[in-house]
């Protein structure tokens, strides 16, 4: 009984007030649900659009754990799948050993581009292949996140 004391206009006003809340939330929750529809859509095209290059291309954080693979660099290093991929080459990395991770980090550390360096990367059985890497530092709005896009290309001996 606390709105006793409120007039039958201050309560008209007062319900009225409540449904352009109510009609303002579902008009925000349509718009965020429509931003996030747009967004996987988006997602997806660009996973579509990176697994149909023809090159093998992948992106890095300083860690040097794979953050993005597409499937020709899946194939390359014997992979059933891009997520085969990113589930095994995150904990086992995709380079030989942790010397020749240390090296290709180094490299990309001096500078914001490279083209063309040798490289040893490891396949899903353990074989070692001799790839050649172009990469580039990717800007990040956050300064303390630094990832590298990668171009690995088998080297023909």
């Amino acid at each position: 009984m606390r709105d006793q004391h409120k007039s039958k206009l201050g309560l008209v006003d007062e319900v009225v007030g409540l449904r352009k809340q109510v009609e303002d939330l579902k008009a925000s929750s349509l718009a965020r649900r429509r931003v996030e529809d747009a967004l996987r859509q988006s997602d997806d095209f660009q996973r579509r659009l990176l697994d149909a290059l023809p090159v093998a291309v992948g992106c890095l954080d300083a860690g040097g754990h794979l953050l993005l693979a597409n499937r020709p660099l899946a194939e390359l290093l014997g992979y059933e799948s891009r997520s085969d991929l990113m589930e095994l080459g995150d904990v086992l990395g995709i380079f030989v050993d942790r010397s020749e991770e240390k090296r290709i980090l180094g490299l990309l550390g001096e500078s914001t581009r490279m083209r063309g360096i040798e490289a040893q990367c490891r396949s899903k059985t353990g074989t070692t292949l001799s790839v050649a890497i172009s990469a580039e530092v990717l800007p990040s709005s956050d300064a303390t996140l630094e990832r590298f896009g990668l171009l690995i290309e088998p080297v023909r001996s």
